[in-house]
């Protein structure tokens, strides 16, 4: 059922209005006009925090003028303010005011529990922005154990709330101790105010890394204008002014998609955070701390951005993560995805991990999978006509079985695990056995899987009806149903139904079987690499020849393909041979990664396909990039556009690659066939005009301008410094790579690689030499993080920002290791001199040039003589 969100809203705020103007008895049928409202509102989807306070004031003044009757309607207001926090408890100002309302009640269980829920939720360092209202929290909570007498209960709040970040809020926090101690007729104790210091400084020590994730957070409400700490004083907050007022943005769930990434970002943060290895002991509680956070900020998030289908998204994929090592949180798993579904009603992705959650509270035995539950999930989501494309409904549809398909498949991964076989997971592979018993499974779980096959085929008929009645003018669709049928039946159902049906057979291949699966693996390993199509094969023939005698051998089975695709994936590689080969291969190897993609779609999990996507990435960016390039000879005058090559293409020849990195500096790649290049006075290259153009231009037409380029002084050199590289220094020994990456990329743009430059170490990264590089996409953004020099801060130290000669990634671009291009240098043109000046004296005429060539000069080796020899007369 589709309903009218805006048009709800503004009906209350009406409604509201007109009960403020009114007086007395003449409230009563605007409040009940905006209580009917806000029901109605409830009923068809989740309200935002602001409205369930909204609706729990109204609801106290109704009942206040209908019964006269203040302490039952305060109650009434209670029971709607505990739906509220139930439903958002990551909202601070909620359970601000439940705390409120609650505090005028002399029920201590009831106060006490709702403060654990608040600790628990908004209270641990997860609002350090919104340290105002957790800093109230604590006021109520300390003053109201004070007033029940007891006082040492109120001093440990305190002591709490000194050791959780609030910005700068607790400041004051000792001045404000000792006023609630004069208060209450206490003395302050040194040991008291030394507890505070030391809370203190733990929060400054230990949370001092998120400061710049929680600015993001407010950056981003600030700029859509939701951001309440600048317009409500929570220390004297006047909640009647407050609620009446319908002209607050805040609380109303509008945060948009930049809000949640901010938020999702966070909450990754504290995911990763991890504690330095020198106080790995001593940070142990802190680490374990942090990531406690992550849970807590994304119920904030999903406070302030409840109709944002991405945070809820990353907030499901936190929370199933976590549901590997610890059960106890599936229940909080099933109810986020129940929430996210309500709040999120045009999600087809979140009514798929509403599913898995089905199907993992039934692999954890935490719940029985029911296929009626599953359909009933289905239609509901369809019911609301928040799904509107056909593909989107079908899709929905095909989850469901699939959803069956893999419980099936668990539960003989189960079966296998208690009869001491060694893979446990169903989504596993499991390489060639010979083995010639397999386990049998009992009555009950054998009557179990039959009818879960028989569920899954209603199911499919059923998919097939509505398809067909739905969308008649849509066989897509119809033959989409039919061929996944078709993949279930071959793969799982009809194998399992029969092996149910069939008595066992002992043997898992006959010999004949045996020959022909060995057949085929001999020939994929006979040529190396190995043929995709080859494997393709294989997979049929071991598909066609496995003899499944009992249900655990149809899992058995599935594992075995999903080896051999794996191993396909892995050892395929390209012929050496001629290109119609090359294309073959291509075509085979992009049709085994399909086949493998559609069978970890079909029989996998989630995560295998995840697994299954990432290899076949792998593969074919690395396979497919290093081909060379097809091209048969009678191409003529072809032109490719790639970045790895330039083209140049002749008139009547074939097609010659030009490739960037050979050319010389200052040489450009001319797109004309044939044509004459002239030297400019740069040393570049220039094509000649024809003759039929305009004349050749001089000399002063072809100069081009010199770039000034940024110098880098490195010892007594100048380097020319990268365009886009700046080097960090001041670096504490804990700085990582990603400190860099998120401490400059708010500020300055996007980066390519940031690294901390290490000393040598054989068994580790090395110690930290205290500055890194950073290389970002834009050459705007060096500047800015150069004016950023000294006043940037990263771990509490004001880091060094200069410009850098050498990338930080290991690509250098052609000229920029040296000063001057090859040939340009100063050693260069002083050896070109000594040259020319030898060339000079070598053709220089002699003093007696116009001597006669017979008469030999006195210098000459000929004329030499022993010094005792008298000089011979002319």
């Amino acid at each position: 059922m589709s309903y009218d969100y805006d048009a709800l809203v503004l009906k209350i705020s009406e409604s509201r209005r007109s009960a403020v103007s009114a007086q007395g008895d003449a409230k009563i049928p605007f409040l009940q006009q905006a209580v009917d409202t806000f029901e109605e509102l409830s009923t068809v989807c989740p309200m935002t925090p602001m409205l369930w306070m909204q609706y729990s004031a109204d609801m106290e003044d109704l009942l206040v003028l209908l019964t006269s009757d203040p302490r039952g309607a305060r109650d009434a207001q209670l029971q709607l303010l505990e739906l509220a926090v139930c439903e958002f408890p990551g909202s601070a100002c909620l359970h601000l005011r439940y705390l409120t309302v609650l505090s005028k009640h002399n029920d201590n269980t009831r106060f006490l529990k709702a403060f654990g829920s608040a600790m628990k939720n908004v209270a641990i360092g997860s609002h350090r922005n919104e340290g105002e209202i957790v800093a109230a929290i604590y006021a109520i909570a300390a003053e109201y154990h004070a007033k029940n007498g007891d006082f040492e209960l109120a001093i440990r709040r305190f002591y709490e709330r000194a050791r959780i970040p609030m910005r700068d809020v607790n400041d004051g926090l000792e001045a404000e101790f000792k006023e609630f101690c004069n208060l209450y007729g206490k003395q302050v104790t040194v040991h008291q105010m030394q507890w505070l210091e030391d809370g203190r400084r733990y929060e400054a020590k230990a949370y001092r890394s998120l400061v710049t994730y929680e600015d993001e957070i407010d950056m981003a409400m600030h700029k859509q204008g939701i951001l309440s700490r600048y317009q409500v004083q929570f220390d004297e907050i006047n909640w009647d002014a407050l609620l009446r007022s319908d002209e607050k943005p805040f609380w109303m769930g509008l945060g948009d998609a930049n809000t949640a990434t901010s938020f999702i970002q966070y909450a990754k943060m504290c995911s990763r955070f991890r504690t330095p290895v020198e106080h790995a002991e001593e940070m142990k509680e802190l680490e374990c701390n942090v990531k406690g956070l992550a849970l807590c900020v994304y119920e904030r998030g999903v406070a302030e951005c409840p109709t944002v289908e991405s945070i809820w998204l990353a907030y499901i994929s936190h929370m199933f993560r976590l549901s590997k090592e610890d059960d106890t949180i599936i229940p909080r798993l099933k109810a986020v995805a129940d929430r996210s579904v309500r709040n999120c009603p045009y999600s087809l992705s979140l009514f798929q991990c509403k599913l898995q959650v089905m199907q993992l509270m039934a692999a954890k035995k935490i719940a029985v999978m029911d296929p009626d539950e599953v359909t009933k999930t289905i239609n509901d989501a369809l019911n609301a006509k928040f799904l509107t494309s056909k593909e989107s409904c079908l899709e929905l549809h095909l989850t469901g079985v699939r959803i069956l398909k893999r419980h099936i498949l668990v539960s003989l991964a189960q079966a296998s695990k208690m009869a001491n076989e060694n893979i446990a997971f169903y989504d596993e592979a499991e390489p060639m056995s010979q083995q010639k018993h397999h386990p049998l499974i009992d009555d009950e779980k054998a009557a179990e899987l039959a009818d879960l096959v028989v569920d899954i085929r209603e199911m499919y008929d059923d998919i097939e009806c509505y398809v067909q009645k739905q969308f008649p003018s849509w066989p897509a669709g119809r033959s989409h149903v039919c061929l996944d049928r078709s993949f279930a039946e071959m793969y799982l159902l009809t194998p399992l139904a029969e092996s149910l049906n069939e008595a066992a057979d002992s043997n898992r291949f006959s010999d004949a079987q045996s020959k022909v699966i060995r057949c085929f693996d001999r020939a994929t390993k006979l040529h190396q690499p190995p043929s995709p199509s080859s494997f393709i094969s294989y997979i049929d023939a071991f598909f066609a020849h496995f003899v499944v005698s009992g249900p655990l051998l149809v899992l058995s089975r599935i594992r075995q393909i999903r080896q051999i695709y794996k191993k396909a994936i892995k050892n395929v590689g390209p012929p050496k041979e001629d290109w119609k080969t090359t294309i073959d291969y291509r075509v085979s190897l992009q049709f085994l990664c399909h086949r493998y993609l559609e069978f970890e779609g079909n029989l996998g999990s989630v995560e295998s396909l995840e697994d299954a996507s990432l290899i076949v990435r792998r593969k074919l960016s690395k396979v497919l990039n290093a081909l060379p390039a097809v091209t048969p000879k009678s191409a003529r005058s072809a032109t490719v556009d790639t970045p790895e090559a330039s083209i140049k293409s002749g008139e009547d020849g074939p097609v010659n690659i030009v490739d960037p990195a050979k050319k010389r500096p200052g040489e450009e790649v001319s797109s004309e066939p044939n044509s004459k290049k002239t030297k400019l006075e740069d040393g570049s290259k220039q094509p000649l005009q024809s003759i039929d153009n305009e004349k050749t231009p001089q000399k002063s037409d072809l100069r081009v301008p010199k770039q000034t380029l940024e110098k880098v002084k490195v010892g007594n050199w100048l380097y020319p410094a990268h365009p886009f590289t700046i080097r960090i220094s001041n670096l504490t020994e804990s700085t990582q790579d990603m400190d860099l990456v998120d401490t400059l990329r708010k500020s300055c743009g996007a980066i390519v690689h940031a690294k901390i430059l290490r000393e040598k170490h054989r068994r580790g990264s090395g110690k930290s030499k205290g500055c890194g590089l950073v290389q970002f996409e834009e050459k705007s953004s060096v500047q800015k993080a150069l004016e950023a020099s000294e006043v940037l801060q990263i771990h509490e130290n004001r880091v060094i920002i200069e410009r850098s000669h050498v990338a930080a990634v290991s690509l250098v671009p052609p000229g920029m290791h040296r000063v001057n291009p090859k040939g340009k240098g100063k050693t260069t043109k002083q050896n070109e001199k000594r040259s020319e000046q030898r060339l000079e004296n070598q053709h220089a005429p002699t003093s007696n040039g116009d001597a006669s060539k017979g008469e030999k000069s006195e210098n000459s080796v000929l004329t030499f003589r022993p010094r005792a020899v008298a000089k011979p007369l002319k």
